[in-house]
């Protein structure tokens, strides 16, 4: 029986609300910088995973402490060479600040000497605005609704899912390969809640205990609205790391990315200890929409495992699902 259901994040309980291109443009206009949505949009997958092979986990792996990774050895298509931005940045603000002028550079015709200046002198200000924007409501698009955000949005079954699931008294984690701003992401879109630890103790078994407390990090939930409170809200975001008591796991917080099977000894390792040390890794299934990374990943690394194929790109896969809604009449109670 499956006692804790663990979930990737983007692709399977949010997604870009519109495309990035939109986002980019929306920040890169105020500048004088107009450049093709879907251009951008493209550009932007390409040099996502790209980045993510020569630099995981947003410049913080554990497998490349000892490579040393200047951009100025990535060129773009249209000879470019890639120089890094000036800003002082912490946690995974500088992997995203070269990622962005990648794809500027690769976005604008390489003969409009106008964009080409444009990009070469954006100031630090338009790439921290960039960052922001896909943030939370404490540094990126401020927004007074509950549950929105206007960069993500949360798939329309994700709400009613994970309430049944803690209905039936299971517990619910994350492990994604994301970066520190997925907690402030998850408070916006009022996913949080499902994944505080004192919370679904609270919630599922009425249990007050707090054995496993570190009492020098202690937080409350208000039960009207779901709020965190704002010292722990500012720790994160100034220690770019999760507060404790959530189970939520980052390829930045752990130094691994999927499908490598150290994040997923990291999630479990949290697990271990938050929940039942006895927990067993069949007794976890993790639940994401890349074969490779999370299906792949997880089965390998031990945990059962169901690939969320929402676009039906993978119809003849054993343990597909097209909604997170399909996990529950495969729960045994």
């Amino acid at each position: 029986m499956w006692k804790v259901i663990s979930l990737d994040a983007t692709g399977t309980l949010f997604k870009v609300r519109g495309t990035t291109g939109f986002h980019y443009n929306k920040v890169l206009n105020n500048y004088g910088l107009y450049l093709k949505d879907d251009i951008v949009s493209k550009n932007f997958l390409k040099v996502f995973s790209d980045l993510s092979k020569e630099q995981p986990c947003f410049g913080h792996s554990k497998e490349q402490k000892d490579i040393s990774f200047s951009m100025s050895r990535i060129k773009t298509d249209n000879s470019n060479v890639v120089g890094t931005t000036s800003h002082h940045t912490v946690g995974g603000e500088k992997w995203w600040f070269d990622l962005i002028k990648l794809v500027l550079l690769k976005s604008i015709d390489p003969n409009d000497e106008k964009a080409s200046r444009l990009v070469k002198n954006l100031p630090d200000q338009a790439y921290m605005e960039l960052y922001k924007r896909f943030e939370g409501k404490s540094g990126g698009v401020p927004s007074m609704v509950s549950g929105h955000h206007d960069c993500w949005e949360v798939y329309p079954e994700v709400v009613e899912t994970l309430e049944e699931l803690q209905k039936r008294k299971k517990y619910l984690s994350v492990i994604s390969n994301f970066d520190e701003r997925i907690f402030s992401i998850l408070q916006d879109l009022d996913l949080i809640k499902y994944f505080c630890i004192k919370n679904q103790r609270s919630k599922l078994f009425n249990n007050n205990q707090n054995n496993h407390q570190n009492n020098n990090n202690e937080y409350y939930i208000n039960k009207s609205n779901n709020l965190i409170n704002s010292s722990e809200s500012s720790n994160c975001n100034n220690n770019n790391s999760i507060p404790p008591n959530y189970l939520i796991t980052t390829s930045l917080n752990s130094g691994y990315q999927k499908p490598h099977w150290n994040i997923f000894e990291h999630g479990f390792n949290q697990i271990n200890k938050e929940i039942d040390p006895s927990l067993t890794k069949e007794e976890i299934v993790y639940v994401g929409d890349s074969d490779q990374k999370d299906y792949q990943g997880a089965t390998n690394y031990g945990f059962s495992a169901l690939l969320l194929d929402r676009y039906g790109k993978h119809p003849q896969h054993p343990n597909r699902i097209s909604t997170l809604k399909e996990i529950l009449p495969l729960l045994k109670d």
